[in-house]
């Protein structure tokens, strides 16, 4: 049960603590907390329902207009809701079915484990080859990398991904 703990959302989870440290760089926040600190008049931000509102309809915006957002993030969701019920149904199926200790149950989850800690070689991979190589074109034209071409490694994982849960 304990290599549960280690599963990607887990070490983002982590990896996000750090972020309450690190200081603000959103510069019109930074302008507002410099003004503050000379004590100089701020302009009011909104009252908080108008900036919900204008955030949840950017949100929406994005969502639906943006042609790779919707479709990537309901892969996302579908990828984390399949691991999610994994994690309850090998508790579930090696305790009782099969009669594993916790440890035996913790040491189901292994291939998971193995499989994220292989994405980060694979993700370096293309983005050195695939990304790079388009950089390097772009800057030489004077242009900008088109953001598709990051989708190359999700392009793997997704097909890679149901083949790794029938596994």
């Amino acid at each position: 049960m304990a290599l549960v703990l280690l599963g990607y959302h887990h070490l983002v989870g982590a990896a996000a603590v750090p972020a309450f440290f690190m200081p603000e760089t959103y510069e019109p926040e930074v302008l507002r907390t410099r003004a503050k600190k000379m004590k100089l008049s701020i302009s009011p931000r909104g009252k908080s329902l108008a900036v919900f509102l204008v955030s949840i309809g950017r949100l929406f915006y994005v969502m639906f207009v943006e042609l790779l957002v919707f479709p990537s993030g309901l892969v996302l969701a579908v990828l984390n809701a399949i691991l999610y019920s994994y994690y309850v149904a090998y508790t579930l199926i090696f305790q009782e079915a099969c009669h594993f200790t916790p440890y035996q149950v913790g040491m189901a989850f292994t291939p998971i484990l193995i499989g994220t800690v292989l994405a980060l070689p694979c993700m370096s991979y293309f983005d050195k080859t695939v990304y790079k190589k388009a950089r390097t074109q772009a800057i030489a034209s004077g242009t900008k990398v088109e953001p598709e071409k990051r989708l190359h490694a999700s392009i793997l994982g997704v097909t890679i991904m149901p083949v790794s849960l029938f596994w």
